[in-house]
C-alpha cells in the first residue's frame, strides 16, 4: 500500500488529490544529483511501488 492509499483511506478524496499535487510539485525541487544517485543505488524513481 502506498503513502497515498494510506493517506486516502483515512482522509477524503480532495485532500488526497492536493496531498498528491503538492508531492510531485515538491519532487520537481528535488536536485537532480539527489535522483540520479538514488537511481544508482537501485532506488526507484516511484518509492510507492
Amino acid at each position: 500500500m502506498s503513502m497515498k492509499d494510506i493517506y486516502l483511506a483515512e482522509l477524503d478524496r480532495a485532500s488526497g488529490e492536493s496531498f498528491d499535487q503538492l508531492f510531485d510539485d515538491l519532487y520537481l525541487q528535488v536536485d537532480f544529483k539527489w535522483i540520479e544517485r538514488a537511481l544508482i543505488q537501485g532506488i526507484p524513481a516511484n518509492v510507492s511501488l
